[in-house]
């Protein structure tokens, strides 16, 4: 439910606008919380957490070597 609640808050703000990026811990049912996770690019830490930062760090301009 709060999860839910922060997402519906932080998509009514402006000041998100292409900021929010999910994060995949593990596997799970997100449908549930929203339509809109479905369109935002989802880092998925479940099969590497060195891929998942690597991702991550791409999405934010930050320089990744290895």
């Amino acid at each position: 439910m709060w999860v839910k609640r922060e997402l519906m808050y932080a998509l009514r703000q402006d000041r998100f606008e292409g900021r929010i990026a999910p994060l995949m811990h593990r596997a799970s049912d997100y449908d549930p919380l929203s339509w809109t996770l479905a369109q935002l690019q989802m880092i998925d830490f479940t099969r590497s957490f060195d891929d998942g930062c690597r991702d991550l760090l791409r999405i934010w301009d930050v320089p990744y070597t290895p």
